[in-house]
């Protein structure tokens, strides 16, 4: 899913899907005790040497700590820009939840609401570090912000059953 982020959009925003709570159940593949090659719909995770998502991922990771992991005070700090039309896309994202937030329907969800623009943005970097060996050379492009939006506003409705005491999901 992480390397087709177009596929990955559709899959999370599909309102069955959400509805039946598909990242709790798909969450487990992921862990590489649970994943066999023999599966075949994990085919395409699994290249010639037959890495699993999880030994993928931490190469993926080991590759980006290369050059930034240090204990050095005066280490460089890279920063990660973006292009316009992503800033642009998630300034607009910021003001709409503000809007929706002001309208007084979430009460129980302010504090989440508050950080989500801020959510949407980690992950989009997280998208952008995974589509790129060195991130920090190139900018999060306007898909690249757009996918770390549609996955934090997939993570709305999850928010709205967590927090909202008063619904009957909750309370079981």
């Amino acid at each position: 899913l992480l390397l087709q982020t177009e596929i990955m959009v559709q899959f999370f925003s599909n309102q069955k899907h959400e509805n039946i709570g598909i990242l709790g159940r798909i969450l487990p593949i992921f862990a590489s005790n649970y994943v066999k090659p023999e599966f075949s719909c994990f085919s395409r995770f699994l290249g010639e040497n037959m890495q699993t998502p999880s030994e993928i991922y931490a190469s993926k990771m080991n590759k980006i700590l290369e050059f930034t992991y240090t204990q050095d005070r005066n280490r460089e700090i890279f920063t990660i820009n973006c292009e316009k039309a992503a800033y642009d896309n998630i300034k607009n994202f910021e003001f709409h939840i503000k809007e929706i937030k002001n309208q007084g329907r979430y009460p129980h969800m302010v504090s989440f609401m508050n950080k989500l623009h801020g959510h949407a943005v980690r992950i989009a970097g997280a998208i952008h570090g995974w589509n790129h060996a060195r991130p920090h050379e190139i900018p999060i492009t306007e898909s690249e912000m757009q996918a770390g939006i549609d996955l934090a506003v997939y993570s709305f409705s999850h928010a709205d059953l967590a927090f909202n005491t008063e619904l009957r999901q909750t309370k079981k």
